[in-house]
């Protein structure tokens, strides 16, 4: 189970996923302005997807202007983009002080094995690009 609502009364909702065994994932953060890591993800996500669908490649950032979110949108429709995930950590005022990939809230979002993972705020969520129709 990934999450749980319920109003309390009537309804409860439960948002599942299968579990597949997962493998070391490959992590890779993406904050450094000279944007040395674009050639390192090309490279691991070609591999990544060469090998078995249990594989899967994490960029992490914690810069509120580098794009990642529209260019983990723009990668998973790419061949192998299935196998991308995003972490991004929005605010200055943020707990989350370091990257750790070991701490619990981290175990807990690599189980939970979401594509794109959202701090902001003090609260976990995602960022959706919906198309508007055109007038």
């Amino acid at each position: 189970m990934v999450a749980k609502r319920s109003d309390g009364v009537r309804s409860t909702s439960f948002l599942c996923r299968k579990s597949t065994p997962k493998v070391e994932p490959v992590i890779i953060l993406v904050d450094d302005p000279a944007f040395s890591w674009v050639e390192d993800v090309k490279k691991k996500l070609q591999e990544i997807d060469e090998k078995s669908p249990e594989h899967t490649m994490w960029l992490v950032s914690k810069n509120p202007c580098n794009g990642v979110i529209g260019m983990v949108n723009c990668l998973r429709q790419e061949a192998g983009g299935q196998h991308l995930r995003c972490v991004y950590i929005n605010g200055p005022d943020t707990n989350i002080k370091d990257v750790d990939m070991d701490s619990e809230v981290f175990k807990q979002i690599l189980h939970n094995d979401l594509a794109m993972n959202v701090y902001e705020n003090g609260h976990w969520g995602s960022y959706r690009h919906i198309p508007s129709q055109q007038v």
